[in-house]
């Protein structure tokens, strides 16, 4: 079976959907298929050049729609996995794709159905959205999504309670088509963490997007921390973004002392293993990839309520910490007193590294198999 990676860049380190893209594609490749891959940014030099096409982002939709149907025809492609990724020249591509019966089409859509609440759209964008709800009753910023739902074969979500809300969100009742699988673990462990050398180190690996992530919640939550006394504890934290500039003034103007800053981290497992608590307060997610990673080396991870995914990972005050939304101070008392815990701490480390065996890659990779027999058959 010949499968086709499509995204945006196909370096693992880039993001958290590379990286899943990257342990699905050694997955498959062990198990007898070939993978192929498209792209237009960041390229893994890992991947043999014959496995791999990158487009001209800047060309004309007709060009990389011809030039992407045409290499599809050639690595006789049995099935696309689309990674999260709408632009017109793609929506031409595939309309051919299932027209002209090429192959079966799996789109993968990598956030929670209320990702566009945090994204305000502009005065023109706002007029052009009231028009369009007047006259045809739907939300334009829907609508690719429609049209993907629409053409592909498999629409994949990462969470089953995110279906209906996505349903509506796209005002489509045929739910069919829809099949969530949730991401792989990150790493492939020889033995397991020891729980006895973790570190004093509340840990956050974190991309530095404010709008989604919410690290100056963090900063404040552990400025709380810092009033009340460490206790030899370190907030260690890496990452790298859009706001980084403004997050490290944020930290200057908190006065926060007590922290390590790494910089971007290619290879974050070093810290998992050390760190004995991992923080996380983003706004929304899709599935939140560094909490299975945090879970899987014995790192006890704490979130806000903020994605109803969030408790297909997590059984809250049994492997990780579950806070009511925007509550910083509950944050901060449940942050302090876990870390003031050794005994309640170690227990909760052991129950998060088993319970992040239900997310092994030979669990989810048998879903994705399964879901391929079933388009091929």
């Amino acid at each position: 079976m010949n499968i086709l990676f499509f995204e945006s860049s196909i370096d693992p380190y880039r993001g958290g959907i590379q990286r899943v893209t990257d342990i699905l594609y050694h997955f498959f490749e062990k198990k007898g298929f070939n993978c192929y891959f498209a792209f237009y940014l960041v390229d893994n030099v890992d991947i043999p050049e014959d496995r791999k096409m990158r487009l001209n982002i800047k060309a004309s939709d007709t060009v990389n729609s011809s030039r992407y149907i045409k290499y599809i025809k050639e690595k006789q492609i049995d099935i696309i996995i689309n990674q999260d990724l709408y632009m017109n020249f793609l929506i031409d591509a595939y309309t051919t794709v299932k027209n002209e019966h090429i192959c079966k089409i799996v789109n993968c859509f990598h956030l929670s159905p209320d990702y566009f609440d945090f994204y305000p759209l502009s005065l023109k964008a706002k007029i052009k959205q009231s028009l369009y709800k007047l006259i045809l009753h739907k939300d334009i910023r829907y609508g690719r999504y429609r049209n993907m739902f629409d053409i592909c074969d498999k629409f994949v979500l990462l969470s089953k309670s995110f279906e209906k809300d996505f349903l509506k969100l796209i005002q489509v009742s045929d739910s069919d088509k829809l099949c969530s699988i949730s991401n792989p673990l990150s790493f492939e462990l020889e033995q397991p963490t020891d729980i006895e050398k973790k570190e004093k180190i509340v840990l956050i690996i974190s991309r530095y997007h404010e709008v989604q992530k919410n690290l100056c919640a963090a900063m404040r939550i552990w400025k709380e921390i810092e009033k009340r006394g460490t206790k030899g504890w370190q907030l260690v934290m890496g990452g790298y973004g859009p706001d980084e500039q403004m997050l490290m003034d944020y930290i200057k103007e908190l006065q926060i002392e007590n922290i390590k800053i790494l910089g971007k981290v290619k290879n974050p497992l070093p810290y998992y293993e050390k760190a004995s608590i991992f923080m996380m307060t983003s706004n929304f997610e899709g599935f939140g990839m560094t909490l299975t990673e945090a879970m899987q080396n014995g790192c006890v991870p704490m979130a806000f309520d903020t994605y109803t995914a969030l408790h297909d990972i997590v059984t809250d005050s049994v492997d990780g910490m579950i806070i009511p939304p925007k509550d910083e101070k509950k944050y901060a008392n449940n942050l302090y007193e876990l870390m003031s815990s050794d005994v309640r701490r170690r227990q909760m480390a052991l129950d998060a590294m088993k319970t992040a065996q239900k997310f092994s890659i030979s669990s989810i990779g048998a879903k994705w198999i399964n879901m391929f027999n079933e388009l091929i058959q």
